[in-house]
């Protein structure tokens, strides 16, 4: 028998019930856009624990950043811009996100493929009319960034959210960006004096590392978004099973461990006392 994820069955159960019970009527954009992340932060957990150690694992980390960063700044979005202009600034940072990747893509595909029709960018006149409403909305609830939200360095300082923002950036930087110590992950060296390349080489460790912070940023964005994503309790029980699977693991899963640098792995037998502790993981 293969073996089975522990938070597979409920996310499972999650999944049923947002199918079955929630309401899209009368949501602002503030509303729809933390409903899109949350479903998406389920989706992404659904996949990744279809299959324990798949080979494909590595490719699931870059998720790992994008979790982060909309949780830090839909929390923002919520706690530092009043409700009056909120939908507003959304609606002008997307616009202005559109216009400008309309511009790259214009640039690219006319010396590439100039025969491909493309979209052509917004006059600079238009623009520069967006960025003046999103400065003045910005400036207007005290923030002091131009044409844009703070970094999400700052946005997670400004929430509360600075050590989980820390680690979290610093473990999908590593996935995400180049990283020597990273890429030398994919060569396996065995005994016959053969190199093997692949990113399947770590996958347990990969599995492993986006199945349990797959699960922590789901927990973490539910709490911060619960008023809005489960209002009337409909999966609380199951964020309680959640929750338990991580109070009993002998360890979490490590940026840098110990087996990568050869180095024997201290006994896990006195982690159990982290057990009796007052869990401070989703304070």
């Amino acid at each position: 028998m293969s073996e089975k994820s522990l938070y597979k069955d409920t996310f499972d159960k999650i999944n049923e019930k947002f199918l079955k019970y929630y309401n899209f009527e009368s949501k602002s954009i503030f509303d729809l856009l933390a409903m899109a992340s949350f479903i998406k932060a389920l989706e992404i957990n659904i996949l990744i624990n279809q299959n324990v150690n798949s080979e494909n694992s590595f490719l699931y980390l870059s998720n790992l950043r994008g979790t982060c960063e909309e949780l830090i700044s839909l929390k923002y979005l919520k706690e530092k811009i009043n409700e009056a202009d909120r939908n507003d600034l959304i609606i002008k940072l997307s616009q202005v996100q559109l216009s400008n990747d309309i511009a790259k893509q214009f640039s690219f595909l006319q010396k590439y493929r100039p025969f491909q029709p493309t979209l052509n960018a917004e006059k600079l006149e238009t623009q520069n009319e967006k960025l003046t409403a999103i400065n003045e909305i910005l400036h207007r609830n005290g923030i002091k960034t131009k044409n844009k939200l703070p970094p999400t360095e700052q946005l997670a300082l400004a929430t509360g959210l600075s050590e989980f923002y820390e680690f979290m950036y610093r473990a999908s930087s590593t996935f995400v960006h180049f990283n020597p110590r990273t890429m030398m992950r994919t060569v396996w060296y065995d005994n016959n004096k053969t190199f093997n390349f692949s990113i399947s080489n770590f996958n347990s460790y990969y599995w492993d590392f986006s199945s349990f912070y797959g699960a922590y940023q789901f927990l973490i964005l539910y709490k911060e978004l619960k008023e809005i994503v489960d209002p009337a309790d409909v999966i609380n029980v199951e964020i309680m099973e959640l929750k338990k699977t991580f109070k009993y693991r002998s360890h979490y899963p490590e940026i840098v461990t110990y087996e990568e640098l050869n180095i024997d792995r201290p006994t896990t037998k006195w982690t159990v006392l982290n057990s009796l502790l007052d869990d401070q993981l989703f304070e």
